[in-house]
Formats: structure tokens, C-alpha cells, sequence
């Protein structure tokens, strides 16, 4: 253990280590920018939006597609997915997002 008129690094002296005791850092302390913001996922976290997500699929369906059942067991297995890839992979028209869209937030 060194002395009290010791120095360590940078130049700063050091004390003795003392056992129980919690040393003082000996390199400089930059601090962060305060956060100001929390941000919650809430569809399908916070809150059960499946009816309306399965009623505005319904919807966007009959609209753009016809009339029939929409398949709503296929897309809910993609969900998750970015909205206009999911309609790729089930090989259903893009224009389906403008009326899910709609009907989802209204």
C-alpha cells in the first residue's frame, strides 16, 4: 500500500484502502444527458387490441377484396410483421392498409 503522499493515477494522491470502506474513482465522471421520455408499446402489451384489429381487417377485406371471409387465422400468424409484407406474403393487394389503417384508429 502506498503512502498518503503517494500519488496514483493522474497525478491525484491516493489514501489508504480502508476495508468496508468505498473508494472514490480516480478517473474523471462524465455525465449522461437527462432522459425526459418513456415510451410504452401499447397495442397488444398494454391493451387487447385484437377485436379491433380483427374487425378492421374484416373491413379493409370486403373493401378491397370482396365479399368472403377475410383469413384472419393467416395474417394473425404474421403479426409482428410490418403491415405491407404481410400482405405480400399472403399474396393479398397493398391497398388493404389504407382501409385497416382507418379502421383501426377510428
Amino acid at each position: 500500500m502506498r503512502s498518503p503522499s503517494s500519488t496514483g493515477p493522474a497525478g491525484l494522491a491516493e489514501r489508504p484502502v480502508v476495508p468496508g470502506t468505498v473508494r472514490p474513482a480516480t478517473t474523471p465522471f462524465t455525465p449522461r444527458p437527462v432522459r425526459r421520455a418513456v415510451v410504452f408499446d401499447l397495442d397488444g402489451v398494454l391493451v387487447d387490441s385484437f377485436a379491433v384489429m380483427y374487425e378492421a381487417f374484416a373491413v379493409a377485406y370486403k373493401e378491397v377484396v370482396g365479399d368472403g371471409p377475410a383469413p384472419f387465422d393467416e395474417y394473425r400468424r404474421h403479426l409482428g410483421r410490418f403491415f405491407p409484407d404481410i400482405m405480400r406474403i399472403m399474396d393479398l393487394p397493398l391497398e388493404m392498409e389504407e382501409p385497416f389503417v382507418r379502421e383501426s384508429y377510428r
